[in-house]
């Protein structure tokens, strides 16, 4: 099991009280340019400036 139940009252206030964060992706950088074409055509144009000379 990854996590398992906090039961010591002080771990579970540390790390209640541990800063969080905001985690997001971009999707520029996670998919191939050409599925993000085939998703939306109309915001990621079949060739991008970008992309020129490649």
């Amino acid at each position: 099991m990854l996590f398992s139940k906090v039961t010591d009252s002080d771990t579970l206030s540390w790390v209640q009280n541990l800063p969080k964060t905001e985690t997001h992706l971009h999707l520029e950088g996670a998919l191939p340019y050409e599925e993000l074409h085939r998703w939306k055509p109309a915001e990621f144009p079949r060739n991008p400036d970008f992309l020129e000379g490649e």
